[in-house]
């Protein structure tokens, strides 16, 4: 978990009045929220408070992968932390123009390769392991 997200959850939990759930963000009574009863009371109307029009909760994961891919991390590791299971592939597929660094990066290995190692008739510096 990244350390901002971890400072802010011990935040949280400081303030408030502990559970026997040990839940971050209880109910009220200090229970679980259920789906419905956590976007009618609490997400849907801090939307609205943000003016946030048509925001929806699956919105946030977006954002999450939208900034993961912004700081640099590789779409293989921001698939797993999401939970995908297909080494990237979705990810790829829907969010690729967030990561113009990957072609970048590939086209300059490319070259590399080509103008340093077959070019020259060497072997790539990666060949030997």
């Amino acid at each position: 978990m990244a350390g901002v997200a971890l400072k802010l959850l011990r935040e949280q939990l400081l303030v408030r009045t502990p559970n026997r759930r040990g839940l971050v963000f209880p109910t009220p009574t200090g229970c679980e929220w259920s789906r419905h009863t956590f976007m009618s009371r609490v997400f849907r109307p801090a939307v609205r408070r943000a003016r946030l029009d048509g925001m929806t909760f699956h919105d946030l994961r977006h954002g999450y992968v939208s900034l993961m891919a912004q700081a640099g991390v590789h779409p293989t590791v921001i698939a797993s932390l999401v939970g995908h299971a297909d080494g990237g592939a979705l990810l790829m597929r829907r969010y690729r123009h967030l990561f113009p660094s990957e072609t970048r990066l590939a086209v300059a290995a490319f070259d590399e390769l080509i103008r340093g190692g077959v070019a020259q008739g060497s072997q790539p510096a990666d060949a030997n392991r």
